[in-house]
């Protein structure tokens, strides 16, 4: 007989992580104190009106664009073993 245990999410590593991002494009302030983490098993809609910061946000996480303040960090996998990596600070 197999037992499983079952993980409290609060204990698994976020997948992406957003903590207090900003960004401004020139005076423009598009995205300001945004804090975000997405949890193995966990699924999420960015949602929101034109010109909210979504595909900012976005952007962020793919590396089009550096934060003016705050940080991003996603988990990658390399040949079979997990690295935390900071995308940007």
């Amino acid at each position: 007989m197999v037992s499983a245990s079952i993980l409290n999410k609060q204990e698994l590593q976020p997948l992406i992580q957003l903590d207090g991002v900003e960004k401004s494009f020139g005076p423009n302030v598009v995205l300001e104190g945004v804090d975000f983490d997405l949890r193995p098993g966990e699924v999420h809609a960015l949602c929101g009106e034109n010109g909210a910061g979504k595909s900012t946000c976005l952007g962020i996480l793919y590396g089009l664009h550096q934060p003016s303040n705050g940080k991003s960090c996603a988990m990658a996998e390399n040949s079979g073993s997990k690295a935390r990596l900071m995308l940007n600070r």
